[in-house]
C-alpha cells in the first residue's frame, strides 16, 4: 500500500523532472544548469538523503560546468591566437 504509493509518487517525479530537463535543453540551457536544477530536484524526492545527493548533484554541476567553460575559453583561445599567427605569415 504505502511503499506503492511512494514509488509510484517518485516515477511521477522523475517523469517531470526529465521532462522539464529535456525542455531546458531544447531551450538552450547549458546541460550542467539543467541536470544541477533537475537533477537535484528529483533526488529530494527521497527525503534526507535525496536532499544530501541533490545539493551535491547542484554543487558538483555548477564546478563542472565552470570547469567546462573554462577548458572550452582556453581551446577558443588558442585558435585565435593560431588563425591571428597564420595571418601574420
Amino acid at each position: 500500500g504505502k511503499k506503492l504509493n511512494t514509488f509510484n509518487m517518485q516515477l511521477q517525479q522523475g517523469g517531470y523532472q526529465l521532462q522539464d530537463f529535456v525542455v531546458q535543453l531544447q531551450g538552450g540551457t547549458s546541460f550542467f544548469t539543467a541536470f544541477g536544477q533537475q537533477g537535484s530536484q528529483f533526488a529530494g524526492v527521497f527525503g534526507p538523503q535525496g536532499a544530501v545527493v541533490g545539493a551535491i548533484i547542484a554543487i558538483g554541476s555548477a564546478v563542472g560546468g565552470m570547469a567546462y567553460n573554462m577548458i572550452a575559453g582556453a581551446n577558443n583561445t588558442s585558435t585565435m591566437e593560431e588563425a591571428l599567427t597564420k595571418r601574420r605569415t
